[in-house]
């Protein structure tokens, strides 16, 4: 009896040591933050590279990618540029097929918020941008989120006065909300964040930020998130006074005084303009320096509109946009 008895106390705690063990390997190799996705334009406004549709068509090519994604992010005038020949069935039955397979969210990248009102061009963006999001939800594509590109800076120059300034400060943030309610009216699902570079640009960040957050919770509309714009080359040579210490106070401030989420684009501008080796090595700088200065944000996006990578796959070939995602998530673990 006292031999069973020892023999099942015994059991109980190599199971439990094992359990703890099982555990503690989780948790050294758990992810600080939420990987996000998105393909490059190759400094080519709308344009998908062909290797980035194709991918779609083969998930073995990024297999270890979309297991390690969180989000994949698309520019949302991709999936209507003719040039790229995106049909309603190639959305469907492969692009959303496939994240939804694996658990991965969608989120849009949109520029229709952007200087809305400043000329009928931009308007025309912003209309077909809605019936975009329309059609992509007739189709029965669940959209997680819609991202606002560069909405608040690129209505900002150092050059303005300040009244101007302040005034198209107060109309940016207006054709945000305008754009987030009509979406919201009817897709209340939909989460609402930023893309910006005010920061980057030695602009005053914290007043805008607070009052886009106010004017959307007037309007019950909460804002998700503020994904932060800002190249490595540009932080680590101290472009218009930057520094990683200056962007880390950036992150604190979303976090801490807004009560939101804070996600860091990580990319190079002058990487991204020589060569695919030279964006790889200054994208992995950029996630150790960036983690050394204290940052901690809750998305981490990998991101180039730059020369390079010039391939999206196979995931096993250096530097691919998706070999460059494995090891930035590899970094951030």
């Amino acid at each position: 009896m006292l031999a069973t008895t020892s023999k099942k106390t015994g059991l109980l705690i190599f199971k439990f040591i094992l359990f703890l063990s099982l555990n503690a390997f989780s948790f050294v190799y758990a992810k600080n933050c939420e990987m996000w996705y998105e393909d490059s334009n190759q400094r080519q406004v709308g344009y998908l590279p062909k290797d980035a549709i194709m991918k779609f068509y083969d998930t073995t090519t990024w297999k270890r990618s979309l297991k390690e994604m969180d989000v994949f992010m698309v520019r949302l005038n991709a999936l209507y540029f003719k040039k790229n020949q995106l049909n309603d069935y190639f959305i469907k039955n492969k692009l959303y097929k496939v994240l939804k397979t694996h658990n991965v969210k969608l989120a849009l990248d949109v520029r229709g918020a952007t200087l809305t009102s400043s000329s009928p061009k931009k308007h025309k963006e912003y209309k077909r941008e809605l019936k975009m999001i329309g059609r992509l939800s007739k189709m029965g594509v669940k959209i997680d989120y819609v991202f606002f590109q560069s909405a608040l800076c690129e209505s900002q120059s150092p050059k303005k006065s300040f009244d101007v300034k302040a005034h198209l400060m107060d109309k940016a943030i207006g054709e945000i909300v305008m754009y987030a309610k009509e979406v919201h009216s009817k897709y209340p699902h939909i989460k609402f964040g930023l893309i910006d570079a005010l920061p980057i640009k030695g602009l005053p960040y914290k007043e805008p930020y607070s009052e886009l957050k106010k004017r959307l919770k007037a309007n019950g509309i909460i804002l998700d998130s503020i994904l932060l714009d800002g190249p490595y080359s540009r932080i680590e040579n101290h472009f218009r006074g930057l520094s990683w210490q200056k962007i880390v106070a950036v992150e604190n401030f979303v976090k801490n005084e807004l009560g939101i989420k804070f996600g860091k684009i990580y990319t190079d501008n002058r990487g991204g303009m020589k060569s695919d080796r030279a964006f790889y090595e200054n994208l992995i700088k950029m996630a150790k320096r960036y983690k050394n200065a204290g940052g901690d944000p809750d998305y981490c996006v990998l991101m180039s509109w730059f020369h390079y990578p010039k391939y999206t796959i196979p995931e096993t070939q250096p530097y691919t946009m998706t070999y460059d995602f494995l090891k930035l998530s590899n970094e951030m673990k």
